[in-house]
């Protein structure tokens, strides 16, 4: 089982983390850039609503916010989204920014075509997060699930 871990814990990590820079994100995704390009680009070609959920230092808000994308930003990290806003600031591009933990994120219904998360998976979150997207529009997620057993895992505890 993966340990729960405390929030201030968890805003303690993020920011140290941020602290100290985190190179491999500050480009977006190519799985996100893939993503966007074979089911974002088309349905919305000039502009649309984003959430990017436990964004970090912001590398896919600020990828669609220079788009034109109106984003939403929210990140457990007091230290990312500072960080973030200045490179917003710096590129003068605007963004909604929101330093808490996404459980205490307001959702509000039918409100984003697009999400993006990425290595923020939260199963007690989700039908909040589904419910914040407008009807027939998109996610895109892509995280590890650690702590869930693989099908040999399964096979071996099932004969003893």
């Amino acid at each position: 089982m993966v340990p729960i871990i405390a929030f201030d814990e968890q805003r303690s990590q993020s920011d140290t983390k941020y602290e100290h820079g985190v190179p491999a994100l500050e480009k977006p995704d190519p799985f996100f850039l893939s993503a966007f390009d074979q089911f974002v680009a088309d349905p919305f070609p000039n502009t649309g609503t984003a959430l990017d959920l436990g964004s970090g230092i912001g590398r896919h808000a600020l990828w669609l916010a220079k788009r034109n994308w109106q984003v939403t930003v929210v990140d457990i990290s007091e230290v990312a989204i500072r960080k973030l806003d200045q490179k917003a600031r710096q590129l003068d591009l605007t963004l909604d920014l929101f330093a808490l933990d996404a459980r205490e994120y307001q959702f509000k219904p039918a409100c984003f075509d697009l999400i993006v998360m990425f290595y923020h998976f939260d199963r007690a979150i989700c039908p909040s997060v589904l419910s914040t997207l407008k009807p027939g529009d998109l996610l895109i997620c892509k995280s590890s699930l650690s702590g869930i057993p693989t099908k040999n895992q399964i096979r071996s505890a099932s004969r003893h």
